[in-house]
């Protein structure tokens, strides 16, 4: 009776293999990753995972003098961090909100003191590993609107009449958030004296249902006390869908 073939043991690289590895792929002729996997005797996702990496594993090379007993380690100190920094990412970007690295690094650099990582520094290293581990790349800003259905707008226009009819139009409101850059601030600004503004905050700064809602009683209640009845869009953000009536 024939055996099963034997499990193949994984093999985790030096910081020093992984570099002649990146090295040895840009030889000529080219080898296949087949070929540096069989060299290196690992898979050839591996090393096509390395390659992926190589610039994070070339700035670690560079920092580190002992390179040859150096082992990346996947769930290193700021992985916690990188993970948190990369959601935020994602969810700005879901709402085509324009991000540059600095911006990134302040986000990172707030999530760090909340994770106690005293000695994070938010430095262009850190950035540039980051993006390498994402693939996170810059590209121009298209001012074009993004990309909506036609249909979907041209529908919601003809209901619209019948939608906001027997409201005044001072009684009409569209709802959306954004991220407060208190740092970008000028330093004066005009305003009505008594006038403020009400802001919340929590440790990933996104909009959550439970927001929204504190939000919502307290527009009804001074509504309620102006005796006013208005219409409030929202769009359908996933922390807003609980509210919509379609």
């Amino acid at each position: 009776m024939s055996q099963p073939p034997a499990k193949r043991r994984r093999v985790e690289l030096t910081l020093e293999d992984k570099i002649k590895l990146i090295t040895e792929s840009t030889s000529q002729p080219k080898p296949s990753l087949k070929a540096l996997g069989e060299r290196f005797k690992i898979g050839k996702s591996m090393v096509s995972n390395i390659l992926k990496k190589k610039n994070v594993y070339q700035e670690q090379w560079e920092r580190n003098a002992s390179g040859s007993k150096f082992h990346f380690d996947n769930e290193c100190k700021f992985d916690q961090l990188n993970k948190l920094t990369w959601e935020w990412f994602s969810w700005k970007r879901a709402q085509n909100f324009p991000l540059s690295g600095p911006v990134i690094q302040e986000k990172a650099s707030s999530f760090s003191k909340e994770l106690g990582y005293h000695d994070f520094k938010g430095s262009s290293g850190w950035l540039t590993s980051w993006k390498s581990r994402y693939s996170v790349k810059a590209f121009k800003v298209s001012r074009k609107s993004a990309g909506v259905d036609q249909q979907t707008v041209s529908d919601f226009k003809s209901r619209l009449p019948d939608i906001i009819q027997g409201y005044s139009l001072e009684n009409i409101f569209n709802a959306d958030e954004t991220g407060l850059y208190y740092k970008a601030l000028p330093d004066k600004t005009l305003a009505v004296r008594g006038d403020g503004a009400t802001y919340v905050s929590n440790k990933r700064a996104w909009m959550t249902s439970a927001v929204l809602s504190d939000w919502l009683r307290d527009v009804n209640s001074e509504m309620w006390r102006k005796g006013r009845k208005i219409l409030l869009f929202l769009d359908n953000a996933s922390s807003h869908t609980a509210y919509m009536k379609t």
